[in-house]
Protein backbone atom coordinates (compact mmCIF):
# COMPACT_ATOMS: atom_id res chain seq x y z
CA UNK A 1 0.00 0.00 0.00
CA UNK A 2 2.85 2.53 0.96
CA UNK A 3 4.54 1.46 -2.61
CA UNK A 4 1.21 2.92 -4.54
CA UNK A 5 0.97 5.71 -2.28
CA UNK A 6 -2.10 4.79 -0.64
CA UNK A 7 -2.73 4.97 3.07
CA UNK A 8 -5.73 5.64 5.19
CA UNK A 9 -7.88 3.54 3.48
CA UNK A 10 -10.65 1.54 5.57
CA UNK A 11 -13.39 -0.86 4.33
CA UNK A 12 -16.16 -2.96 5.58
CA UNK A 13 -16.74 -6.98 4.92
CA UNK A 14 -20.70 -7.41 5.00
CA UNK A 15 -21.25 -11.17 5.54
CA UNK A 16 -23.71 -13.63 7.23
CA UNK A 17 -23.90 -17.00 9.14
CA UNK A 18 -21.07 -19.55 8.13
CA UNK A 19 -19.10 -16.55 6.91
CA UNK A 20 -17.95 -14.40 9.50
CA UNK A 21 -15.02 -16.44 10.49
CA UNK A 22 -13.63 -16.74 7.24
CA UNK A 23 -14.31 -12.21 6.63
CA UNK A 24 -12.88 -12.00 9.91
CA UNK A 25 -9.25 -13.46 8.79
CA UNK A 26 -9.93 -11.87 5.68
CA UNK A 27 -10.17 -8.42 7.49
CA UNK A 28 -6.92 -9.17 9.23
CA UNK A 29 -5.38 -10.15 6.28
CA UNK A 30 -6.18 -6.90 5.14
CA UNK A 31 -4.75 -5.36 7.95
CA UNK A 32 -1.53 -6.70 7.60
CA UNK A 33 -0.75 -4.89 4.64
CA UNK A 34 -2.27 -1.15 5.79
CA UNK A 35 -5.93 -1.58 5.01
CA UNK A 36 -8.11 -0.69 8.22
CA UNK A 37 -10.75 -3.59 7.49
CA UNK A 38 -13.87 -4.80 9.79
CA UNK A 39 -16.62 -7.57 9.20
CA UNK A 40 -20.28 -6.63 9.48
CA UNK A 41 -22.69 -9.67 10.33
CA UNK A 42 -26.21 -9.47 8.89
CA UNK A 43 -29.42 -11.50 8.47
CA UNK A 44 -28.62 -12.82 4.73
CA UNK A 45 -31.94 -11.34 3.55
CA UNK A 46 -31.20 -7.78 4.70
CA UNK A 47 -27.84 -7.96 3.22
CA UNK A 48 -28.70 -9.31 0.21
CA UNK A 49 -31.45 -6.19 -0.18
CA UNK A 50 -28.80 -3.56 0.96
CA UNK A 51 -26.58 -5.00 -1.69
CA UNK A 52 -28.76 -4.65 -4.62
CA UNK A 53 -29.48 -0.87 -3.68
CA UNK A 54 -25.77 -0.84 -3.81
CA UNK A 55 -25.18 0.63 -0.66
CA UNK A 56 -22.47 -2.24 0.71
CA UNK A 57 -18.83 -1.59 -0.87
CA UNK A 58 -17.74 -5.44 -0.04
CA UNK A 59 -19.55 -8.59 0.64
CA UNK A 60 -18.05 -12.00 1.54
CA UNK A 61 -20.07 -15.07 0.27
CA UNK A 62 -19.57 -18.17 -1.30
CA UNK A 63 -20.78 -19.32 -4.72
CA UNK A 64 -20.66 -22.30 -7.20
CA UNK A 65 -21.97 -23.67 -10.34
CA UNK A 66 -22.95 -27.05 -11.63
CA UNK A 67 -22.63 -25.68 -14.93
CA UNK A 68 -19.67 -26.92 -17.10
CA UNK A 69 -20.69 -24.31 -19.65
CA UNK A 70 -18.68 -21.03 -18.53
CA UNK A 71 -21.95 -19.14 -19.58
CA UNK A 72 -23.27 -18.69 -16.14
CA UNK A 73 -20.18 -15.35 -16.23
CA UNK A 74 -23.02 -13.72 -18.22
CA UNK A 75 -25.94 -13.59 -15.05
CA UNK A 76 -22.96 -11.58 -12.57
CA UNK A 77 -20.80 -9.64 -15.28
CA UNK A 78 -23.43 -8.12 -18.02
CA UNK A 79 -25.67 -5.25 -16.68
CA UNK A 80 -29.06 -6.07 -15.84
CA UNK A 81 -28.57 -9.82 -15.26
CA UNK A 82 -30.14 -11.92 -12.31
CA UNK A 83 -26.97 -11.28 -10.47
CA UNK A 84 -25.04 -8.36 -11.59
CA UNK A 85 -25.57 -6.67 -7.97
CA UNK A 86 -22.91 -8.97 -6.69
CA UNK A 87 -20.35 -7.68 -8.85
CA UNK A 88 -21.22 -4.15 -7.40
CA UNK A 89 -23.49 -3.59 -11.25
CA UNK A 90 -20.43 -3.98 -13.11
CA UNK A 91 -20.37 -3.11 -16.86
CA UNK A 92 -18.34 -3.29 -19.41
CA UNK A 93 -19.65 -3.31 -22.93
CA UNK A 94 -16.56 -5.04 -24.32
CA UNK A 95 -17.01 -7.65 -22.03
CA UNK A 96 -20.80 -7.73 -22.92
CA UNK A 97 -19.98 -8.09 -26.79
CA UNK A 98 -17.74 -11.16 -26.27
CA UNK A 99 -20.47 -12.77 -24.59
CA UNK A 100 -23.37 -12.21 -27.17
CA UNK A 101 -21.17 -13.18 -29.90
CA UNK A 102 -19.54 -16.48 -27.78
CA UNK A 103 -22.64 -17.59 -26.21
CA UNK A 104 -25.33 -18.65 -29.43
CA UNK A 105 -21.98 -20.13 -30.86
CA UNK A 106 -21.55 -24.44 -30.23
CA UNK A 107 -18.52 -25.93 -28.82
CA UNK A 108 -15.49 -24.96 -30.60
CA UNK A 109 -12.49 -22.91 -30.87
CA UNK A 110 -14.57 -19.78 -32.04
CA UNK A 111 -16.81 -19.60 -29.14
CA UNK A 112 -13.61 -20.86 -26.45
CA UNK A 113 -11.58 -17.70 -27.76
CA UNK A 114 -14.60 -15.48 -26.95
CA UNK A 115 -15.03 -16.85 -23.50
CA UNK A 116 -10.92 -16.65 -22.72
CA UNK A 117 -10.83 -13.16 -23.98
CA UNK A 118 -14.50 -12.10 -21.85
CA UNK A 119 -12.58 -14.04 -18.52
CA UNK A 120 -9.18 -11.98 -18.94
CA UNK A 121 -11.74 -8.60 -19.24
CA UNK A 122 -13.45 -9.97 -15.89
CA UNK A 123 -10.04 -11.03 -14.26
CA UNK A 124 -8.11 -7.98 -14.94
CA UNK A 125 -11.11 -5.27 -13.78
CA UNK A 126 -11.76 -7.47 -10.65
CA UNK A 127 -15.11 -6.94 -10.28
CA UNK A 128 -15.06 -10.79 -8.12
CA UNK A 129 -11.96 -11.97 -6.43
CA UNK A 130 -12.06 -15.63 -5.95
CA UNK A 131 -10.17 -16.09 -2.08
CA UNK A 132 -10.68 -19.93 -1.95
CA UNK A 133 -12.21 -23.20 -3.00
CA UNK A 134 -12.62 -26.05 -0.58
CA UNK A 135 -12.02 -29.52 -1.03
CA UNK A 136 -14.67 -32.02 -0.04
CA UNK A 137 -14.06 -35.72 0.47
CA UNK A 138 -16.78 -37.64 -0.34
CA UNK A 139 -17.37 -41.20 0.07
CA UNK A 140 -19.97 -43.80 0.03
CA UNK A 141 -20.72 -47.68 0.09
CA UNK A 142 -21.47 -50.27 -2.48
CA UNK A 143 -25.10 -50.38 -1.23
CA UNK A 144 -25.40 -46.63 -1.41
CA UNK A 145 -27.29 -46.35 -4.75
CA UNK A 146 -27.90 -42.93 -7.15
CA UNK A 147 -25.63 -40.93 -5.00
CA UNK A 148 -23.41 -38.16 -7.42
CA UNK A 149 -21.13 -35.41 -6.05
CA UNK A 150 -22.25 -32.00 -6.39
CA UNK A 151 -20.40 -29.33 -7.73
CA UNK A 152 -21.64 -26.56 -5.84
CA UNK A 153 -20.85 -28.58 -2.20
CA UNK A 154 -24.73 -29.55 -1.52
CA UNK A 155 -25.35 -32.80 -0.57
CA UNK A 156 -28.28 -34.31 -3.13
CA UNK A 157 -29.83 -36.59 -1.21
CA UNK A 158 -33.51 -37.17 -2.65
CA UNK A 159 -32.92 -39.54 -5.10
CA UNK A 160 -30.62 -41.79 -2.89
CA UNK A 161 -31.40 -45.67 -1.78
CA UNK A 162 -30.16 -48.32 0.08
CA UNK A 163 -29.78 -51.48 -1.45
CA UNK A 164 -30.35 -54.51 0.52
Amino acid sequence: MKEAGVSGFSTVIDTWGDYVTQAQVIAQMLGDIGIDASVRVWDYGVLLQEFKKGTRSMIYMHHGHARRSPEWIRDYMVAGQPHNHYTGYYSNTVLDDLLKKAIPIDDGPERNNLFREAFKIAMDDVPIIPVHVPRYIEGIRKNVKNYHVCTQGRINLHKVYLEK
